[in-house]
């Protein structure tokens, strides 16, 4: 079996099997790689200061840092939820951001996101640009595991794995889970992600 941990800041996978006695022992060596979930908050503020603009996004960091910490924790409550589809998502600017847009940025805001000055809106590809380079290191680590497995695992040929188990904070990630499945489901028997993972 394959554990799959994404975490906040990292992402580390081992894979264990149980031997003859009925032991769990160690396949090959585990992998991991600084990927988590803080790393899509890293890329959500990217996406925020390409919005709001350097200047004015480096003043609501100095002037205004509850108001910018209670963005990002809708942000947090945001993330968790976006599945790779759906309606667009809403978060509205918190107070002093909003009183203090400068006409220029709320002008920008409104060119990109129709017409909505004091909302952010992020379409499903405002959340796939957010999300696509975190995702795809994990995938990448999951990947790299399979090879270490190939090479040291003495699986010769067969590269399943009976179970892969998701676990970690990340892991709550709809989005996250449905693309491990997509594509692995051809080299693990199950692949579980439990609910409060």
């Amino acid at each position: 079996f394959m554990v799959v941990d994404a975490g906040g800041g990292t992402v580390d996978l081992t894979v264990h099997k149980v031997n003859d006695e009925g032991c769990m022992e160690e396949v090959t060596r585990g992998h991991g790689d600084s990927c988590g979930a803080t790393f899509l908050d890293v890329q959500f503020l990217e996406w925020l200061r390409e919005r709001l603009g350097d200047e004015f996004f480096y003043e609501c960091q100095a002037k205004y840092p509850a108001a910018m910490a209670s963005l990002l924790e809708s942000w947090e409550k945001t993330k968790r939820s976006f599945t790779g589809d759906g309606e667009p998502v809403y978060i509205h600017l918190p107070g002093k951001i909003g009183r203090h847009l400068p006409d220029e940025v709320e002008e920008r805001l409104e060119d990109l996101q129709d017409g909505e000055g004091d909302e952010l809106v992020l379409s499903t590809k405002d959340f796939k640009t957010i999300f696509d380079p975190v995702v795809t290191k994990v995938l990448n680590c999951v990947v790299e595991q399979f090879r270490r497995l190939k090479r040291e695992g003495g699986l010769g040929g067969d590269l399943r794995v009976d179970v892969m188990l998701l676990v970690g904070g990340f892991n709550e990630s709809p989005y996250l889970v449905s693309r491990i499945r997509d594509k692995f489901r051809d080299y693990a028997g199950h692949i579980i992600a439990p609910m409060h993972p």
